[in-house]
This record gives structure tokens, sequence and C-alpha cells, in this order.
């Protein structure tokens, strides 16, 4: 015991403190983030004095870096973004608020991203806010989905400004342009096979008259093995995603076109089919030329959805071409039809009109003369009819050239509806309608007599057509320095969602077979009264009658002065 004693040895090592459940479940859980826990001092440059791991996926730059300051925030922030990224900063630590900004950042590759951060402010002293923590997130897909969206909707902005589609997709072809490549092409087949180049865009003008050049000593083919022809053959987007020199040497049809091909410089190229009902159209080609810069998924869906709409205004500009071809066709068969039907029907009429002033003096005291009368004014109004119909398909033919002119005279509205209602009172009697005319009796202005004949015509024959035999009210009055028509009857009536339709052409308020004639009589009542500057308007209930209104200015509209 009181022998030599062994030297004592070091003192045990402290044993590091140990972690706390709340410390380790923080760092899993900041190791585990998609994105980036920091504390930084609060200055421009922004030096971290804490990154969580995530900072290596989102930048590229391990947390080291930062915090030993190899790196300091601020140089990755855009240029763009640096001030206005400062400024909300500080205005949310002078108003004592968390700030959540948006912006965009270059990662270790050149990669442009766009984070979402937010943060607060601690550790005040005098100066104001000493320490920034927070969280920053990439948020770039959601970006290029919103950005995408932007640009979709501008597009069909863009095809529904107009119905000339080449124009509209030319610049359809310049807004594609960078977001979807630094080129674009649109090329349209033609009928006989080959494909008509309609635009080009290029971040570079001398490239993009380089790809005119291409077109026109080079054009494309459906046949073609490759490129936009095959696309339009075969009706299925082509990727060809790195574009290397021999496969340009493969493709060109010769020295000159190699030498072409290279100085477009292409890397990647996209081309997609303009489809619509069944058929291609044509292509839009998209391409980049920059080495590393290709198309993924996102990029190809976008380019089908911009060729699916570009598809869609085509067709319908196409279809709206056809349809207009087809009524000009149409307007001039009227015309020529309406001339040769009216050429045998005045001579008709003529001899229906002796025959008629004959049969009393040729049959005096025959049986049959009474019922051969019948006969001819039922013949007389079968060709009055007939002359009615042709009229209105000469005048539909005058509307739709624009040759309706008017000759317009001093006319008195309300002359003129005695007369024409004194035409209409046999009729009236027939069908068992009493037709009243009333209001105002001289009503004067300046209108083209015949025309305003023609209105109080086809009101009138309207109103004792479907006026179910009860009465019928006109009248002429003059109200607020304007001329006013009413014709009312008592009878079917119109329903509501039919009452604008009644003034377009060929239509009507009921089926054909209970109504008779084109369809045609308020279309031109409706085009004669606003030549003329007025207005024509109807109101209506089913059951209980019909009340057409018209108003004209008594005295013509004065012409701007030039």
């Amino acid at each position: 015991m009181w022998g030599p004693q062994p030297e004592a040895g070091p003192p045990p090592a402290p044993e590091p403190p140990r972690e706390s459940d709340s410390e380790r479940m923080l760092r899993t859980l900041l190791g585990n983030l998609r994105g980036m826990a920091y504390r930084c001092i609060n200055d421009p440059l922004y030096p971290l004095m804490y990154a969580s791991p995530g900072a290596l996926e989102l930048t590229g730059y391990g947390p080291e870096e930062f915090t030993q300051r190899h790196v300091l925030w601020r140089e990755l922030i855009h240029p763009e973004d640096v001030q206005p990224l400062w400024e909300g900063i500080q205005a949310a630590l002078a108003s004592r608020t968390a700030f959540t900004l948006a912006y965009r950042i270059h990662t270790r590759t050149g990669e442009e991203r766009w984070v979402w951060e937010r943060g607060v402010g601690i550790g005040e002293n005098p100066d104001g806010v000493v320490i920034l923590e927070g969280f920053i997130t990439d948020i770039t897909p959601f970006k290029r989905a919103e950005h995408r969206q932007a640009f979709l909707s501008s597009v069909s902005e863009t095809l529904a400004s107009s119905l000339d589609y080449e124009d509209t997709l030319a610049h359809v072809v310049q807004q594609a342009v960078p977001m979807l490549g630094e080129g674009c092409l649109l090329d349209m087949l033609e009928p006989d096979g080959s494909l008509r180049r309609l635009a080009v865009a290029h971040v570079d003008p001398a490239r993009a008259e380089l790809a005119w050049e291409l077109s026109r000593h080079y054009p494309q083919w459906r046949e073609d093995a490759g490129g936009a022809g095959a696309v339009v053959r075969t009706g299925r987007t082509e990727l060809l995603e790195n574009v290397s020199d021999e496969w340009l040497i493969q493709y060109a049809k010769d020295v000159r076109h190699l030498e072409l091909l290279r100085k477009t410089g292409v890397t990647s190229v996209l081309t997609v089919p303009l489809h619509a009902r069944g058929r291609t159209l044509g292509t839009l080609t998209f391409f980049h030329c920059r080495a590393g810069r290709g198309y993924d998924r996102e990029d190809r869906l976008l380019a089908e959805d911009l060729a699916r709409r570009a598809a869609l205004a085509v067709d319908n500009a196409r279809l709206y071409r056809e349809a207009q071809l087809a009524v000009q066709l149409r307007d001039e068969f009227l015309s020529v039809a309406s001339h040769e039907l009216k050429t045998p029907l005045t001579p008709l009429h003529l001899k229906l009109s002796a025959l008629s002033r004959e049969l009393p003096r040729c049959c005096a005291g025959d049986t049959r003369s009474e019922s051969l009368q019948r006969h001819v004014t039922v013949a007389q109004r079968q060709v009055h009819k007939m002359s009615t119909l042709i009229n209105s398909l000469l005048d539909i033919s005058r509307l739709a050239r624009g040759k309706l002119k008017l000759e317009p005279e001093n006319t008195d509205l309300g002359e003129v509806l005695g007369e024409v209602a004194a035409w209409f009172a046999p009729e009236a009697v027939r069908v068992g309608s009493e037709l009243r005319v009333e209001g105002e009796a001289h009503v004067s202005g300046w209108w083209d007599r015949l025309r305003l004949e023609q209105v109080v015509t086809n009101l009138l024959s309207n109103a004792i057509r479907y006026g179910a035999g009860r009465p019928i009210h006109a009248r002429v009055e003059v109200v607020g320095g304007r001329a006013r028509l009413v014709v009312r009857d008592e009878g079917i009536g119109i329903p509501p969602e039919a009452q604008e339709r009644i003034f377009g052409k060929f239509e009507r308020a009921v089926s054909e077979r209970h109504s008779g004639g084109l369809g045609l009589g308020l279309y031109i009542t409706r085009s004669i009264v606003e030549t003329m500057g007025g207005t024509i308007r109807v109101d209506s209930r089913p059951g209980q009658g019909s009340t057409f209104t018209v108003e004209l200015p008594c005295f013509p509209i004065p012409e701007p002065r030039r």
C-alpha cells in the first residue's frame, strides 16, 4: 500500500454533449427539406452563417461553401432581381413583418431557377435588424407552368384576332421564339404535296434569312424520309435531340445544301404536325442553336398544344372561306335565277289582266263566267305571290353585293300606310281580320317611297298571315322628332328566343309548313330601315300577338365634314 504508486495517466476526455431529441429531429428535418434553411447577416451581399444540406440540391454549392464565404448568395441572384429583392426585405423589416419574395438565381452550372423565399429579421441593435433567418425553395416548375399558360393564352388571343390565318400564324411563330427555342418555322402543305414555308422567326435575323433561302432552293415534300415532310405524312411528332455533322451529311441533297445546313448552327429540332379533322395541314418546327439545349417532355407537350390551336385556327379560317365562297355562289345563282324567273312573269301578268277584263264581255250571260273569273283571280294572286318572292331574292342579291340603293324624296308615311292597307284590305277580309289604320294621317319625311312601301307591305303581310283572324292595328305618329310606324296583331305571337333570329336571312319563327315564304321579309325590312338610318324592334308573347315598331329620322342625317 505504501509502495511506489503507478504514475497517474491523463484525465479522461470529457464526453461530447448529448444531442437532445428535439435537436436531432430538427437536424433530420432540415436535411430532408426540398430547399435551404438559412441564417445570414442583413447585408446586401447576404453572407450566410448557416445553410442546411438542401443548399447543394438547390444551387449546386455545398453549405460549407456558403458559410466559409467561398461564394456569397448575392452572386447567385439574377442582376434584374438584386435591387427589388433587397428593397422588399428591408421594407418588411421596417414594418416588423415576415418577407415573402420570388426571384431568379443562377446555379453552379449556369441554369436559371426561380426560388421562393420566406424569412424574418432577428437580433436588432440600434442600427436595425442584424440577422435574417428563413427558407428558400425551388419554384421553377410552377413558374414555367405559369409562363407556358400565359404564352398559350397570348397565342389563343392572336389566333382569335383574325380569320386571315397566314397573318395570324406568322405572329404566332414570332411569339414562339425564344419560348420554344432560338428559331421556329411554319410550313403548310400544298395540293401538289410540296410544303410552302409561310413564316420564319429567329433570334438572329441572318439565320432567319438562311431559313428562307433553304426553303426556296431546297423545298420539302410530303414524301421526304425525314423532317417536316415525314411529319406531314405520318402525322406524328419528330424529335431530333442531337443534330450531328454526320446527320447533316446524310440529310443534305448536295454540297451547297450541306453548307447552308451547317450555317444554321442547329443543335436540336422538334417538329410537330398541324392536325385538324383527320388531316395534317402543315408543321411547326422549333430548334435550338446552342449546345446543351434540348427539348424535354414539357416542351414537347407545349409545342403540340400550340400546334393543335394553330391547326384549329387554320381549319376554321378555311371553313369560313369555303362558306363565304358558297354564299357568294348562292347569291350569284339567286341573282341570275331571279332575273330569269321574272322575265316570263311580266307577260303572264299582262295576259291574266287582259283575260280578267275580257271575261265579262265575252262570257256575258254564261253561267261559267263567275267560275272562270274566280280562277283568273286565283291565278293573279299566285303570280303576285311569285313576283313578291322573286323580288325578295333580287333584294337579297343586291344586299349581299352592297348594291341596295335608295332614292329618297319627300314622302308621306301616313299616305303610304293608307295605300298599302287598302291593297291588303281584301286579303284581311278573306282571313277574317279587321285592318284598322290609326294615328296621324300625314307624317312627312325624306325617304325612298318604294322601299317604304316594301317595309309596310312586309309588316302588314306578316300580321295578316299570323294574326289568326283577329283585328290588326296599324298606326303612324311622330315621337321625339322621329316618325314611328307600329303594326300590331293579336295572333300566335313569337317565342322570346326567336325574336332576334326572325330578322336573319331565311329565318322564321314557326315551321315552314305553317308559314310559307322564304323567310326573307323581315331581313329585307330591317336592312331597308337601317339603310334609312332607322331601327326596328318587336315585342311579342306567344298567344298574345306581336307588335313591330319602326322608327325613322324624318330628315337625312348630315354626313360629317372631312
